[in-house]
């Protein structure tokens, strides 16, 4: 955790004044992945399905080894 925040308590310490950093971590359960979606398509003013439509993989983007070069 320490090292996570490491380089913001490096930065914001000042050393004529004392100070205390306490480090939080929350534990998240996971979110619907079509929950996000539809938040991104209000934002944007846009129907959901077609924004899936504009930004999802095809099969063949599916099926390709995004580590073969």
């Amino acid at each position: 955790m320490l090292f996570t925040h490491l380089e913001y308590i490096a930065r914001e310490t000042t050393p004529d004044r004392p100070q205390i950093w306490r480090l939080k971590a929350r534990n998240r359960p996971g979110e619907d992945p079509w929950d996000y979606l539809e938040g991104i398509a209000q934002h944007q003013n846009r129907d959901v399905n077609a924004l899936w439509q504009d930004v999802r993989l095809t099969n063949a983007e599916l099926a390709t080894d995004p580590l073969a070069s």
